[in-house]
């Protein structure tokens, strides 16, 4: 599990914004 995970538990709306 690496930064990613981080990115893709919430904020995965956040970059495709």
């Amino acid at each position: 599990v690496g930064p990613l995970a981080a990115y893709y538990q919430v904020p995965m709306r956040h970059i495709l914004v």
